[in-house]
């Protein structure tokens, strides 16, 4: 797949969020936000017409309309599955693709990317409840190009016990040699995966440029967010059990009790 990033590659594109080595733009970790740098994935699985918006992050913003569509036909058995990349880009202050209707084969991964530096986080949201990049559910991604060095812990913004660490190394070339190696090495991306409230590895180690992709292969509506962002705020609590669900331990009855039960 040629590149769409407007970064003059030749061949495959190994860099879907467009920063290929320019990571001083990049925005903050936090999947609910997806800006320069990063990058939202979304498997489709069933055959089907799916509609989505595309919306500024953090803002709230109702959609009363979904203007884009991805259909998804039935696949052969034979067939792998591919990934198709989709441009964003902010027009007008409205966040748009380059192909407002994209058809793909079950299995299919789409991908969306703004590669506009300093045109704000985006939200993709879907008509179906797997389908969002708000809270990262099954057969999804979230990719993310760390620019500073340093210990980067990251949790899940709504609550619960899923989180990690990125180790990030910073390397500063001065020939021409260790420039190519450590452009070598920002090329390739290292993979986190998440299932059954999980992430293995949880720790990883990369070099400043390089990408992580978290890959949810299941998940109850999570994020990945850097710890510093949610300092003063109270995540929100996964679902608790009612409380008719939980048991309280029988009373003691004392002997004056037991007595007055008698009469």
């Amino acid at each position: 797949m040629s590149c769409n990033c407007n970064c003059n590659c030749n061949g495959p594109c190994t860099d879907p969020g467009g920063t290929h080595g320019n990571t001083w733009l990049t925005s903050a970790l936090d999947s609910r936000s997806i800006g320069f740098g990063d990058a939202f994935g979304q498997r489709f699985m069933r055959p089907g017409t799916y509609r989505y918006g595309i919306v500024p992050a953090g803002t709230g913003a109702m959609i009363d309309a979904w203007p884009f569509t991805i259909d998804v036909e039935k696949a052969d058995g034979s067939s792998a599955m591919e990934q198709h990349n989709v441009v964003v880009t902010r027009v007008e202050g409205r966040f748009e693709p380059d192909v407002a209707a994209l058809t793909i084969r079950e299995g299919d991964l789409v991908v969306w990317a703004c590669p506009q530096a300093g045109s704000g986080g985006f939200e993709v949201r879907g008509d179906k409840a797997f389908f969002g990049s708000g809270r990262l559910t099954n057969e999804c991604g979230y990719s993310h190009a760390f620019a500073t060095p340093g210990d980067h812990h990251w949790v899940d913004a709504f609550g619960s016990d899923l989180g990690g660490v990125v180790h990030v190394e910073d390397i500063r070339p001065t020939t021409p040699e260790e420039f190519a190696r450590w452009r070598k090495r920002v090329a390739t991306g290292t993979l986190v995966l998440i299932a059954d409230g999980k992430a293995e590895p949880a720790e990883v180690r990369i070099v400043t440029g390089q990408t992580v992709f978290f890959a949810i292969v299941t998940g109850d509506g999570i994020s990945i967010t850097d710890h510093r962002l949610l300092a003063g705020r109270t995540p929100q609590p996964p679902p608790s059990k009612p409380a008719s669900a939980t048991k309280r331990p029988a009373a003691k009855r004392t002997p004056a009790k037991r007595a007055a039960a008698r009469r």
